[in-house]
């Protein structure tokens, strides 16, 4: 039941971007450029100058990464119901979510780096099977983490008045409510992302777009599912 339910939200996902495809390439081309050059700039200050003059320009990367996502997850909202969707919805989102975006991105490099950390902590005192275990358990963790984060902007851009602790807690209970389903639309962000590093051109015109809506989709369609909200996709007159 999960796994069709999980192909079937792939392939709406699919249908979506062709439906706006224009749109969304030109959208996806700005964030993509605004990135790279964010990345350019702290890769150029990082090589060339000390620390100090590389750090402000690191958050600047990820400032400008984090911003033109939530931007991209605004828009894509609007799709995944149906609705098209302008240049000004774009702006909208980085405007609305621009400081949360990168609050975001920031404690999600704090939490993987201190599973990491305390994998390498406890690595020093366990040997053999409880080694093991430990680093499935801290695998597990992360591999969770991640897949709650897949519904963290759907579930911030649907409250009227954006909380992130209240985002997190929803997206949390969405996939234990539904952990199958959860991990196959975790599983087919994946490979999008590593089909968007080996193929150019879908990175270039495609790749947030395609990630952002698939999330998007992946929730509203749990929401429905769970009778929290009703089904926003207009539907033609029998």
């Amino acid at each position: 039941m999960m796994i069709s339910e999980a192909l079937r939200i792939l392939w709406q996902t699919m249908k979506d971007l062709w439906e706006e495809l224009y749109s969304l390439a030109a959208v996806n081309l700005v964030c993509f450029l605004a990135s790279l050059t964010a990345a350019a700039l702290a890769w150029h200050f990082g090589t060339s100058f000390s620390l100090v003059v590389f750090f402000p320009f690191l958050i600047l990367a990820l400032g400008v990464f984090s911003a033109t996502l939530s931007g991209m997850y605004y828009v894509t909202y609007r799709v995944a119901q149906g609705k098209t969707f302008h240049f000004n919805d774009f702006a909208e989102g980085i405007k609305k979510f621009w400081w949360r975006s990168l609050s975001w991105i920031l404690v999600n490099i704090v939490a993987i780096l201190l599973v990491q950390n305390s994998r390498n902590f406890y690595r020093t005192m366990l040997e053999g099977w409880p080694e093991a275990i430990l680093g499935g358990l801290l695998l597990g963790l992360i591999v969770a983490w991640l897949a709650i984060q897949l519904y963290f902007w759907p579930s911030l851009i649907a409250q009227k008045e954006p909380k992130m602790l209240l985002a997190w807690r929803n997206s949390a209970f969405l996939f234990f409510a539904s952990p199958v389903y959860s991990l196959l639309i975790g599983f087919f962000s994946f490979t999008l992302i590593a089909l968007s590093t080996v193929l150019i051109p879908i990175l270039i015109f495609a790749g947030m777009a395609l990630i952002t809506l698939l999330g998007n989709n992946a929730t509203l369609n749990l929401l429905q599912k769970f009778e929290i909200i009703e089904d926003m996709r207009p539907h033609p007159p029998l």
